[in-house]
């Protein structure tokens, strides 16, 4: 593998997603889907790493390390706090995505995108059929089965299992 990811396992997934990237035909949204706790939203901060990473995923430039911590200007991370996530929450996002960026490319990360509200999911559907340019939608789920169809379909979708 050329990136030095921080995970043990899911060599198929990965290769996946470094094709896309050799071959600069990364998709604009991803789905990482399975059990919980195997990795996926690790893998999904990392390729954003690896996505604005100035020195091919140094991991110790300022870029490296404010995605890692979740403070990049343009790369917007929406954890799991247990809580439903509303419309208004979609809506500053998609705010936050069309404004004017300081990077190469825009990129949201959702943990456990099943927390959408119907109405929340419909208005982040919008984005999806029409993202803003240079913009990369990482999600992650413990099951696909409770997210809209519809924005499924808009979606590469990874499936994990346990290692």
């Amino acid at each position: 593998m050329e990136y030095q990811w921080k995970i043990i396992g899911h060599g198929k997934q990965l290769n996946v997603l470094e094709h896309s990237l050799r071959t600069n035909s990364l998709g604009h949204a991803y789905l990482f889907s399975g059990t919980g706790s195997i990795g996926k939203f690790t893998i999904a901060r990392d390729l954003a790493c690896i996505i604005q990473c100035p020195n091919h995923f140094c991991k110790t430039c300022q870029t490296c390390v404010q995605v890692k911590k979740g403070g990049h200007l343009d790369t917007i991370e929406l954890n799991d706090d247990g809580e439903s996530v509303k419309i208004e929450q979609i809506r500053e996002i998609i705010m936050r995505l069309n404004m004017t960026g300081q990077s190469r490319r825009k990129i949201l990360l959702i943990k456990n995108i099943e927390r959408l509200t119907d109405e929340a999911s419909n208005c982040l559907l919008k984005i999806l059929e029409e993202p803003p340019s240079n913009t990369i939608f990482l999600f992650t789920t413990r099951n696909s089965q409770e997210i809209l169809g519809t924005v499924c379909s808009r979606m590469r979708i990874i499936k994990f299992t346990a290692v």
